[in-house]
């Protein structure tokens, strides 16, 4: 396959960013441009050419990974692989496609490459659907949350924002976030597998749902006795998806 996709990588620890390229190179698609031990380094070469893909280091001297994406104009697509995941909300903030934590399990680097191309919108029919394993929210201003998607009930629009059901880690009960940003905008974020849209404002996961009943609605497991109304059109794709009738 010829490749597709140009990267860089930018570590200051030369056994990480080799152990990075030997990953990267069981992608026939990907194509290394160029690997950098500081973040002034790649600087110099990301000014001067254009390429697809950074996979960038946080934790550098004099110039870090965070300071780095602030310099670059237009930086490329990027995937952070760092060992330190203070600078999760820092990144996603910089709109970074992936955060990785180290040793990088390569399952986690191939869910990341595929974010990044379907961030640039290149990908082939033969590529599945991936989706993150958590959701970034925003609760207030310059505030995000990260929400596991597993903790998920359901999701519930309300006005202009969204209700995030979750269940309580304490209490095995319900919590509620209030996410400051649109039903639509979220619900693009859920893996399609495990959740299913019931009507026009709630979003469900699909491992919660316990019964579905002809008078048009559901009883969740999650929270414990929770009705959600159905629509007719989307209870019978729920029971064919189900295997009922």
């Amino acid at each position: 396959m010829k490749p597709l996709f140009t990267y860089v990588i930018i570590d200051d620890n030369f056994n990480d960013a080799t152990a990075l390229q030997t990953q990267l190179a069981k992608f026939d698609e990907l194509h290394l441009a160029g690997i950098f031990p500081d973040a002034q380094a790649g600087r110099a070469f990301l000014d001067k050419h254009d390429v697809d893909f950074l996979f960038l280091d946080i934790d550098m001297p004099r110039l870090n990974g965070m300071e780095l994406l602030h310099l670059l104009p237009k930086p490329p697509v990027t995937i952070i692989c760092t060992a330190y995941s203070e600078f999760m909300a820092q990144g996603f903030e910089q709109e970074v496609v992936d955060y990785l934590m180290k040793p990088i399990p390569f399952d986690r680097l191939v869910k990341a490459v595929q974010l990044a191309k379907r961030r640039l919108g290149r990908v082939s029919e033969e590529d599945p659907e991936v989706y993150q394993d958590y959701l970034n929210v925003k609760v207030g201003n310059g505030i995000r949350k990260f929400i596991d998607v597993a903790d998920i009930n359901y999701v519930r629009a309300v006005d202009h924002y969204c209700n995030v059901s979750l269940v309580d880690p304490k209490t095995g009960g319900e919590i509620t976030v209030l996410a400051k940003q649109s039903f639509g905008s979220v619900a693009e974020h859920l893996p399609k597998k495990q959740f299913f849209q019931t009507n026009k404002s709630y979003i469900v996961a699909l491992d919660r749902i316990s019964e579905i009943r002809s008078s048009g609605h559901l009883m969740l497991s999650l929270p414990k006795g929770k009705l959600i109304s159905i629509t007719q059109a989307n209870r019978a794709k729920l029971l064919k998806l189900s295997g009922g009738s």
